[in-house]
C-alpha cells in the first residue's frame, strides 16, 4: 500500500518503527566499531548499517557513510561473502536513490553491477563460473550455500493479492 493512502496512524507507526530500528542499528554498529578489532566484522557492520539506511530511504546518510568508510577503495581484497554484501548494499543504495528521484545517483550506484554481465554472480544468486575445473565438492557446497533464492517477477505477481478500488 502506498504511504500517501495509508491512514495517519499506520503511517506514524511505520515511521516510528523505522526510527526505532535506526536507533537500535546505530547503537549496535557503534558497539561493533568500538569493540571489534578485525576488519571483516567491522566492514560487515558498516555495510549492514548503510544497507539499513538505504532500505529506509535515508539516501544521504547511506551515501555519506559509504563515502566516509572508503570501502570502495579496498573491497576487492575482501573475502567473497563480504564482496557479495558490498554489492547488495550498492544495489540497495541505487534503489534508494531511484525512490528519491535521484536518477543519476541511482545509475552510478547500479552501473558497475549491471554492466559487468555477471549481476547474479556478484549478488550471490548464481554459482561462480570461473575456475570450474579447479573447484572441489566442498567449494561447490560453500558456493551453493551462499546463493539467495531467486524468484521471477511473474511468480511474485501471481502470489500478490488483488486490491480493488471502488
Amino acid at each position: 500500500m502506498e504511504r500517501s493512502r495509508q491512514a495517519p496512524s499506520e503511517q506514524d507507526a511505520e515511521e516510528s518503527e523505522g526510527e526505532d530500528s535506526a536507533f537500535i542499528m546505530d547503537r549496535l554498529c557503534k558497539f561493533i566499531y568500538a569493540k571489534d578489532r578485525t576488519d571483516r566484522i567491522r566492514t560487515c557492520a558498516i555495510l549492514c548499517h548503510i544497507y539499513h539506511h538505504a532500505l529506509h530511504s535515508r539516501w544521504y546518510q547511506a551515501r555519506d557513510l559509504m563515502l566516509m568508510s572508503h570501502l570502495q577503495d579496498n573491497i576487492q581484497h575482501a573475502d567473497p561473502p563480504v564482496q557479495i554484501l558490498y554489492n547488495r548494499t550498492m544495489v540497495q543504495l541505487g534503489i534508494c536513490a531511484f525512490r528519491q528521484g535521484m536518477i543519476k545517483d541511482a545509475h552510478n550506484a547500479l552501473l558497475d553491477i549491471q554492466s559487468s554481465g555477471r549481476a547474479k554472480e556478484l549478488l550471490g544468486q548464481g554459482l561462480l563460473m570461473r575456475n570450474m575445473q579447479e573447484r572441489n565438492a566442498e567449494q561447490e557446497k560453500i558456493e551453493k550455500r551462499r546463493q539467495v533464492s531467486y524468484s521471477s517477477a511473474k511468480l511474485n505477481s501471481a502470489k500478490r493479492p488483488l486490491v480493488g478500488y471502488g
